[in-house]
Protein backbone atom coordinates (compact mmCIF):
# COMPACT_ATOMS: atom_id res chain seq x y z
CA UNK A 1 0.00 0.00 0.00
CA UNK A 2 1.14 3.37 -0.92
CA UNK A 3 2.17 5.50 2.28
CA UNK A 4 0.74 8.81 2.66
CA UNK A 5 3.51 10.82 1.80
CA UNK A 6 3.60 8.73 -1.38
CA UNK A 7 -0.15 9.84 -1.79
CA UNK A 8 0.15 13.38 -1.74
CA UNK A 9 2.35 13.29 -4.39
CA UNK A 10 0.15 12.31 -6.41
CA UNK A 11 -2.95 13.81 -4.79
CA UNK A 12 -3.20 16.16 -7.26
CA UNK A 13 -3.86 13.73 -9.98
CA UNK A 14 -6.41 12.48 -8.33
CA UNK A 15 -8.31 15.22 -7.83
CA UNK A 16 -8.24 16.15 -10.98
CA UNK A 17 -9.01 12.49 -12.21
CA UNK A 18 -6.13 12.06 -13.88
CA UNK A 19 -3.51 9.49 -14.43
CA UNK A 20 -3.61 5.94 -15.13
CA UNK A 21 -6.21 3.15 -13.76
CA UNK A 22 -3.47 1.24 -11.94
CA UNK A 23 -2.10 4.36 -9.99
CA UNK A 24 -5.63 5.27 -9.29
CA UNK A 25 -6.93 1.82 -7.99
CA UNK A 26 -3.52 2.16 -5.21
CA UNK A 27 -4.30 5.60 -4.62
CA UNK A 28 -8.03 4.47 -3.69
CA UNK A 29 -6.64 1.59 -1.72
CA UNK A 30 -4.62 3.83 0.29
CA UNK A 31 -7.84 6.00 0.99
CA UNK A 32 -9.73 3.10 1.74
CA UNK A 33 -7.20 2.12 4.66
CA UNK A 34 -5.91 5.99 5.69
CA UNK A 35 -8.93 8.13 8.00
CA UNK A 36 -5.88 11.24 7.40
CA UNK A 37 -5.81 11.47 3.64
CA UNK A 38 -9.77 10.74 3.40
CA UNK A 39 -10.38 14.26 5.68
CA UNK A 40 -7.37 16.00 3.40
CA UNK A 41 -9.34 14.76 0.49
CA UNK A 42 -12.81 15.64 1.41
CA UNK A 43 -11.87 19.27 2.59
CA UNK A 44 -9.69 20.33 -0.19
CA UNK A 45 -12.53 19.09 -2.59
CA UNK A 46 -15.06 20.96 -0.79
CA UNK A 47 -12.79 23.72 -0.25
CA UNK A 48 -12.29 23.55 -3.97
CA UNK A 49 -15.94 23.41 -4.74
CA UNK A 50 -16.63 26.60 -2.24
CA UNK A 51 -13.99 28.38 -4.12
CA UNK A 52 -15.10 27.72 -7.59
CA UNK A 53 -18.83 27.48 -7.26
CA UNK A 54 -18.97 30.59 -4.96
CA UNK A 55 -20.44 34.17 -6.47
CA UNK A 56 -18.83 36.10 -3.48
CA UNK A 57 -15.99 36.45 -5.66
CA UNK A 58 -13.85 35.81 -8.11
CA UNK A 59 -10.17 34.60 -9.29
CA UNK A 60 -8.92 35.69 -12.86
CA UNK A 61 -7.80 32.26 -14.30
CA UNK A 62 -3.95 32.69 -13.73
CA UNK A 63 -4.84 33.14 -10.22
CA UNK A 64 -5.77 30.06 -9.10
CA UNK A 65 -3.59 27.25 -10.02
CA UNK A 66 -0.87 29.44 -7.92
CA UNK A 67 -3.22 29.48 -5.04
CA UNK A 68 -3.59 24.92 -5.68
CA UNK A 69 -0.33 24.89 -5.76
CA UNK A 70 0.36 26.69 -2.32
CA UNK A 71 -2.36 24.37 -0.13
CA UNK A 72 -0.89 21.16 -2.25
CA UNK A 73 2.61 22.26 -1.10
CA UNK A 74 0.98 22.73 2.69
CA UNK A 75 -0.67 20.02 2.99
CA UNK A 76 2.13 18.16 1.02
CA UNK A 77 4.71 19.79 4.07
CA UNK A 78 1.84 18.89 6.91
CA UNK A 79 2.03 15.34 5.64
CA UNK A 80 5.22 14.87 5.72
CA UNK A 81 5.87 16.48 9.31
CA UNK A 82 3.10 13.60 10.23
CA UNK A 83 4.85 10.76 8.91
CA UNK A 84 8.00 11.54 10.24
CA UNK A 85 6.50 12.10 13.84
CA UNK A 86 4.94 8.55 13.12
CA UNK A 87 8.27 6.77 11.82
CA UNK A 88 10.15 8.53 15.30
CA UNK A 89 7.22 7.04 17.29
CA UNK A 90 7.81 3.89 15.67
CA UNK A 91 11.59 3.91 15.97
CA UNK A 92 10.98 4.60 19.67
CA UNK A 93 8.76 1.72 20.31
CA UNK A 94 11.26 -0.90 18.42
CA UNK A 95 14.16 0.57 20.97
CA UNK A 96 12.21 0.48 23.86
CA UNK A 97 10.34 -2.82 23.33
CA UNK A 98 14.02 -4.21 21.83
CA UNK A 99 14.81 -7.90 23.40
CA UNK A 100 18.25 -6.58 23.49
CA UNK A 101 20.59 -3.34 24.95
CA UNK A 102 20.66 -0.33 22.86
CA UNK A 103 22.44 2.81 24.11
CA UNK A 104 23.25 5.97 21.78
CA UNK A 105 26.26 8.21 22.73
CA UNK A 106 27.09 11.25 21.54
CA UNK A 107 29.99 12.67 19.98
CA UNK A 108 31.60 13.30 24.10
CA UNK A 109 30.77 9.67 24.40
CA UNK A 110 27.94 10.99 27.48
CA UNK A 111 24.97 8.81 27.01
CA UNK A 112 21.72 9.58 25.16
CA UNK A 113 19.56 6.55 25.28
CA UNK A 114 19.79 3.49 27.28
CA UNK A 115 17.06 1.30 26.76
CA UNK A 116 14.80 -0.66 29.02
CA UNK A 117 16.79 -4.20 28.14
CA UNK A 118 20.14 -2.36 29.37
CA UNK A 119 18.43 -0.68 32.92
CA UNK A 120 17.86 -4.59 33.45
CA UNK A 121 20.73 -5.81 32.39
CA UNK A 122 22.56 -3.20 34.46
CA UNK A 123 20.23 -2.47 37.53
CA UNK A 124 20.81 1.42 36.41
CA UNK A 125 17.77 3.80 35.43
CA UNK A 126 18.22 5.54 32.39
CA UNK A 127 17.51 8.99 34.34
CA UNK A 128 20.70 8.10 36.59
CA UNK A 129 22.60 6.81 33.23
CA UNK A 130 21.35 9.47 30.56
CA UNK A 131 24.67 12.20 30.12
CA UNK A 132 26.75 11.20 32.20
CA UNK A 133 29.75 9.55 30.62
CA UNK A 134 30.92 6.47 29.49
CA UNK A 135 32.94 5.82 31.89
CA UNK A 136 31.18 6.68 35.18
CA UNK A 137 29.49 3.79 35.18
CA UNK A 138 31.09 1.19 33.70
CA UNK A 139 34.83 0.16 34.61
CA UNK A 140 36.81 -1.82 31.98
CA UNK A 141 35.83 -0.16 28.86
CA UNK A 142 39.05 1.15 28.14
CA UNK A 143 41.50 -1.92 28.81
CA UNK A 144 38.70 -3.76 26.73
CA UNK A 145 39.07 -1.43 23.82
CA UNK A 146 35.56 -0.71 23.72
CA UNK A 147 36.38 3.05 24.28
CA UNK A 148 38.47 2.80 20.35
CA UNK A 149 35.30 1.27 18.81
CA UNK A 150 33.26 3.94 19.65
CA UNK A 151 35.59 6.68 18.75
CA UNK A 152 35.61 4.32 15.34
CA UNK A 153 32.04 4.19 15.11
CA UNK A 154 32.69 8.20 15.16
CA UNK A 155 34.20 8.20 12.34
CA UNK A 156 31.64 6.93 10.67
CA UNK A 157 32.89 2.60 10.90
CA UNK A 158 30.77 -0.38 11.75
CA UNK A 159 32.41 -2.08 14.27
CA UNK A 160 30.76 -5.77 15.52
CA UNK A 161 32.90 -7.08 18.82
CA UNK A 162 32.29 -10.25 19.51
CA UNK A 163 32.96 -10.60 23.29
CA UNK A 164 33.90 -7.68 25.76
CA UNK A 165 33.51 -7.74 29.57
CA UNK A 166 32.40 -4.75 31.87
CA UNK A 167 31.38 -4.17 35.35
CA UNK A 168 29.23 -1.47 37.00
CA UNK A 169 31.71 -1.12 39.45
CA UNK A 170 35.19 -2.83 40.52
CA UNK A 171 34.00 -4.51 43.20
CA UNK A 172 31.08 -6.45 41.08
CA UNK A 173 31.49 -9.52 38.80
CA UNK A 174 31.96 -8.21 35.33
CA UNK A 175 29.27 -9.50 32.46
CA UNK A 176 30.15 -10.62 28.94
CA UNK A 177 28.91 -8.08 26.02
CA UNK A 178 28.93 -8.57 22.93
CA UNK A 179 27.50 -5.54 19.52
CA UNK A 180 27.59 -3.76 16.30
CA UNK A 181 28.88 -0.28 17.23
CA UNK A 182 27.67 1.53 14.85
CA UNK A 183 27.58 5.64 13.25
CA UNK A 184 24.28 7.47 13.83
CA UNK A 185 24.00 10.02 11.39
CA UNK A 186 21.47 12.81 10.93
CA UNK A 187 19.33 12.71 7.70
CA UNK A 188 22.18 15.29 6.11
CA UNK A 189 24.60 12.45 6.84
CA UNK A 190 26.38 14.08 9.63
CA UNK A 191 27.66 11.81 12.27
CA UNK A 192 26.17 12.63 15.95
CA UNK A 193 26.80 9.79 18.20
CA UNK A 194 27.41 6.22 18.26
CA UNK A 195 25.48 3.14 19.26
CA UNK A 196 25.33 0.10 20.32
CA UNK A 197 23.23 -3.10 19.96
CA UNK A 198 24.32 -5.76 23.06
Amino acid sequence: MLSCAEFLAEFGEYLDESGDVQLRARLEEHLHECKTCQVILDSTRKTIEFVTESDSFTLPGNAFEPIVGQVMARIRTKNTQMAAQAAAEVSQAVIMGAAQGIILYDTELRYQLFNPFMERLTGKSADEVLDASRWKFFQDCETSGIEDVLKRALTGETVEVRTFWFRNTPLEPGMCGSGIFAPHRTADGTIVASWIGA
